[in-house]
């Protein structure tokens, strides 16, 4: 049988009020904005894009983490599970609301 003549949406079978949403449209990418008017340096205040780059420290996390990037986390990922469960302490959840 399968999903035959459904759309992806159909067969999801989500709520109505997710399907009716308004469907987010992005803004004119950098790139678009240079070659339309021939400029060279463009900052995009409207994305929510910080002009000033990425932390120095977010940029020497991720190259510490870059030679063991293609590697899944363990399935019981108790160290990632106790630190969701701290930082979310305030709404409740425990170690055992993470699977």
């Amino acid at each position: 049988m399968g999903n035959r003549g459904k759309t992806c949406l159909e067969y999801l079978r989500l709520k109505p009020c997710i399907c009716s949403a308004q469907l987010y449209v992005a803004g004119t990418s950098i790139e678009e904005i240079q070659r339309r008017y021939g400029l060279e340096e463009i900052i995009k205040l409207a994305s929510n894009e910080n002009a000033l780059g990425p932390s120095p420290l977010a940029v020497e996390a991720m190259q510490k983490m870059l030679a063991s990037v293609h590697r899944y986390p363990p399935v019981a990922d108790d160290e990632l599970r106790a630190k969701l469960a701290d930082t979310l302490s305030d709404s409740g959840l425990s170690e055992e609301c993470f699977i």
